[in-house]
């Protein structure tokens, strides 16, 4: 019993250890994209034709590139913290790493913690 017991500890540790290691690469990767990325034309777009603007208009204006959440929030942010390439995207950036615990519950969930673990392992490398 003890040692299915210290056998079950170490395999749980090794997986918690992993999913940690995962985490925090995911965080490391979308932050340098943050930062080193330069704007594309589809942010650019995004920005000068609809958050840039009075909410009224775009949030009423609807495109394909147009995401009224996305407008709304780098709306208040450029307002707040002017319209450079990081504040335009913040707010992709906590959403890009919120996806990564997020992912794991619902895989975990629907699964089992090796297939979480390898969902996230895939979806690490992605830049947002």
């Amino acid at each position: 019993m003890k040692e299915r017991i210290k056998t079950e500890f170490r395999s749980n540790t090794a997986h918690y250890l992993s999913l940690f290691v995962l985490f925090l690469t995911g965080f490391g990767l979308r932050l340098y994209y943050l930062v080193s990325m330069g704007v594309e034309n589809d942010e650019i777009f995004s920005y000068t034709v609809f958050a840039s603007r009075p909410l009224s208009f775009g949030l009423t204006h609807y495109d394909t590139n147009n995401h009224p959440l996305n407008t709304l929030l780098v709306h208040l942010t450029t307002k707040a913290f002017g319209n450079g390439p990081v504040v335009i995207r913040f707010w992709v950036f906590l959403c890009g790493i919120a996806v990564l615990p997020l992912l794991y519950l619902v895989i975990r969930r629907l699964y089992n913690k090796e297939a979480a673990l390898l969902g996230v392992a895939l979806v690490v490398p992605l830049p947002s």
